[in-house]
């Protein structure tokens, strides 16, 4: 798919789903909240104390920001997203004279060595080409920058694999790929953790994907697969899985 295609689509559907983004948008809260405390268990006391700079690369809502910045001190505080709607609720959130509400696609943002703390949930698979983009963020860090993120991978959905209704689903980065672009100069640690969501009917699940934004596809998708959906009905609920692995990048002094 052309890029700004792909962008013009993610940035349309997370502006439609904005208005009721939180309210439906639990468990990607859950796997926010054991980021923070991956994120808390990094920072030392020293760093606690410290004034950061803080970026949050697809932000949302931003509720992932707005948590950090009452445990956390920080000078500067820029949140970046894609979706204008998105920012707007999340100014509603956030009053503070320090904060930059940046509507930009993070695949072009370059300017990563201005901080301490970089942050995302459940976000950069979001990228056009992610790989690429890593390597950017990599190669800008300064020295004792935190990266630290979230993001699915393609252990993911094993139910719609199982029925083979895969390709209805988008290509997640591998963490194998991931780590081999992270060179000795950097601490990396990977958690990895199943989150799961409950569905009496797989076209109820896709529903529920399109009301929070997240039915854009990085994928050729065949209209007859759509059509099958209709079909997987359950008298009790399947779980559908979502792997996430999270990763906390340090580069060395």
């Amino acid at each position: 798919m052309n890029t700004d295609i792909f962008k013009k689509k993610i940035e349309y559907s997370f502006d439609k789903s904005a208005g009721n983004y939180d309210s439906r948008t639990l468990l990607q809260k859950e796997i926010m909240f054991v980021l923070l405390n991956f994120l808390y268990q990094e920072i030392s006391i020293t760093n606690k104390k410290k004034k950061n700079h803080l970026l949050d690369l697809g932000c949302g809502t931003g509720e992932l920001s707005n948590i950090l910045i009452k445990k956390l001190n920080f000078n500067k505080i820029h949140l970046l997203d894609l979706s204008s709607e998105m920012l707007n609720i999340a100014k509603k959130k956030i009053n503070k004279d320090n904060v930059l509400f940046d509507r930009n696609d993070f695949d072009s943002f370059c300017q990563f060595n201005d901080y301490d703390i970089i942050v995302s949930n459940m976000a950069l698979h979001w990228s056009a080409n992610f790989i690429v983009f890593i390597e950017r963020i990599l190669n800008q860090m300064r020295k004792n920058t935190i990266f630290i993120f979230s993001i699915p991978d393609n252990k993911s959905f094993s139910f719609l694999k199982k029925v083979k209704l895969e390709e209805l689903i988008n290509k997640f980065p591998e963490k194998e790929i991931i780590l081999k672009r992270i060179s000795e100069e950097f601490d990396c640690k990977v958690y990895e953790k199943a989150f799961f969501e409950e569905t009496f009917s797989l076209l109820d699940f896709f529903k529920n994907m399109k009301k929070i934004g997240a039915n854009v596809s990085n994928r050729s998708i065949n209209f007859r697969k759509l059509l099958e959906l209709r079909k997987y009905c359950f008298k009790e609920p399947i779980k559908i899985n979502y792997n996430i692995n999270f990763f906390i990048i340090k580069k060395n002094e």
